[in-house]
C-alpha cells in the first residue's frame, strides 16, 4: 500500500499518479470499489482511491492543486 498525503484536494492526483507510474515503466492502476465506507481493493490488482482526511470518499477539503 502506498499513501499520498497532501493538505489540500488536488483535483489532479489520480492523473498524476498515471504519469508517475507510465514513466517508470508501471502498469496503470484500477479504480477501487468503495461499499459502504470501506475500501474494497479491485480484483485485477492494484487500485487508487482518494480518501479524506478521515478516510471517507465524499467532502474533500477546497481544491489546491499546488
Amino acid at each position: 500500500m502506498v499513501a499520498i498525503v497532501d493538505a489540500c484536494n488536488d483535483p489532479n492526483a489520480a492523473k498524476d499518479l498515471a504519469s508517475y507510474r507510465s514513466a517508470f515503466g508501471l502498469p496503470a492502476l484500477s479504480t477501487c470499489s468503495v461499499i459502504t465506507g470501506k475500501v474494497v481493493s479491485s480484483p485485477v490488482g492494484p487500485c487508487f482511491v482518494k480518501v479524506n482526511q478521515s478516510g471517507g470518499t465524499r467532502s474533500f477539503p477546497r481544491n489546491d492543486a499546488g
